[in-house]
């Protein structure tokens, strides 16, 4: 949680220079996915895309309303 900016001026300014390298991909706790696992090329991204939407749908555990 980041902290006010006026009344916490230091500790918000901290916060977000640890927000800050959230977004950098070569980090430990970055905020986005490693990509090594799923390298999907164009021509296939469609089936993938349906692919998981199959799935989503058939989950009973992620109860997705129709």
């Amino acid at each position: 949680m980041i902290p006010h900016k006026i009344y916490e001026e230091e500790k918000f300014v901290e916060k977000c220079k640890e927000l800050r390298t959230r977004f950098d991909v070569g980090q430990a706790n970055t905020l986005f996915p490693s990509l090594e696992s799923k390298n999907v090329p164009m021509d296939g991204l469609a089936i993938f895309i349906d692919n998981t939407w199959e799935k989503i749908r058939t989950q009973k555990e992620l109860n997705l309303p129709d």
